[in-house]
């Protein structure tokens, strides 16, 4: 047995070397698991249940002005499917809208049907990531009080739809003319005038869904969205770990992502396919939004192939409450869709 100082010292090094490397592969792992997770919260986030709102609107859809009925697609796709009541109730949110349609002076106001009647206009609402279709209640019961009957689907890898994965647009660009085409011949809707409109992950697929189905749409509204999602989920991990630590975690997000959905990240642009897109469209987005900011909204606005486009800015807009500052948003869109898909009757 060696018992000099050299052997000692060699026993020491052996023993830092050990621990070095061995901590280099606890943190190679423990990244490689950071990594696993960032990428699957990504394409297959936590599903969020029923929130309290949705199910105050659901126990009673009149008091919103709202028939609801739900049933599935012949894919598995959950919907739902809202249209004014016929009695001629309106919510507290249909009799705002109403009021500040008849407020402008612009004429669109001479679009508007009477109190539950329903104007041949077909809307498809998209929720946004960590969404599910039930979000769009509210919206929808704006719309309604238009006039809009409006198709609320769950999106892929969200609320109740059976596939685990979502694309944000690239996979789902035929999910909302499959739901629209079932829903016109379930329950009896004209279904030549229809529009689609999508918040945030939602927004990609609309865009996506306008490119690829181009003879369906009539008007497209893109809330909160982003012009590729490559650079979002790049900023989101940067934040969390620092741009040198996220770099490699981006590369890693990036090859999950692709694995589990078959579609390079960098592949997820819809701002290439709106460039596509010829439907009247209205790209709406918040000043303040730290997630998406606020010139990738612009840059899908520049893009649209759109002959008629319309860019609203929403001062104060964040990503979460894009919809709910003192702005009259709903009213933009509310009119947006009127022009487009009733104006030529």
């Amino acid at each position: 047995m060696c018992e000099s100082n050299e052997c000692r010292r060699a026993g020491r090094w052996r023993r830092r070397w050990v621990w070095g490397i061995g901590s280099v592969l606890v943190v190679a792992g423990l990244g490689e698991g950071v990594a696993r997770w960032a990428g699957e919260s990504v394409v297959s986030p936590p599903r969020r249940g029923m929130q309290d709102y949705h199910r105050e609107i659901l126990a009673d859809p009149a008091a919103h002005g709202l028939q609801v009925e739900a049933w599935t697609a012949q894919d598995g796709t959950p919907c739902l499917l809202c249209r004014p009541d016929a009695t001629g109730r309106l919510g507290e949110r249909g009799r705002v809208i109403r009021e500040q349609i008849r407020a402008r002076q612009d004429g669109v106001a001479a679009l508007l049907r009477p109190v539950g009647e329903e104007n041949g206009g077909v809307l498809v609402l998209l929720h946004g990531r960590r969404g599910r279709k039930e979000d769009n209640l509210p919206v929808a019961a704006r719309f309604a009080a238009l006039g809009f009957v409006c198709v609320l689907p769950d999106l892929p890898g969200h609320g109740e739809h059976p596939t685990a994965v979502a694309s944000y647009g690239v996979l789902e660009a035929g999910l909302p003319q499959r739901v629209l085409v079932e829903a016109v011949a379930k329950f009896g809707l004209k279904g030549d005038r229809a529009g689609l409109w999508g918040i945030s992950m939602g927004g990609s697929v609309a865009v996506h869904a306008a490119a690829q189905d181009p003879g369906v749409w009539r008007a497209l509204e893109v809330v909160a969205s982003f012009d590729a999602l490559e650079p979002v989920v790049g900023r989101q991990v940067e934040r969390w770990l620092g741009a040198p630590m996220g770099g490699w975690m981006r590369r890693r997000v990036a090859a999950v992502f692709e694995k589990r959905t078959g579609v390079p990240l960098a592949q997820v642009r819809p701002v290439d396919r709106i460039r596509e897109v010829r439907c009247p469209t209205l790209v709406i987005h918040g000043v303040d939004d730290p997630l998406i900011p606020l010139e990738t909204g612009r840059a899908l606005w520049q893009a649209s192939g759109a002959e008629e486009k319309g860019w609203v800015r929403v001062e104060a807009g964040t990503h979460g409450n894009v919809l709910v500052t003192p702005q009259p948003i709903y009213v933009e869109m509310g009119a947006w869709f009127l022009r487009a898909l009733t104006e030529k009757e």
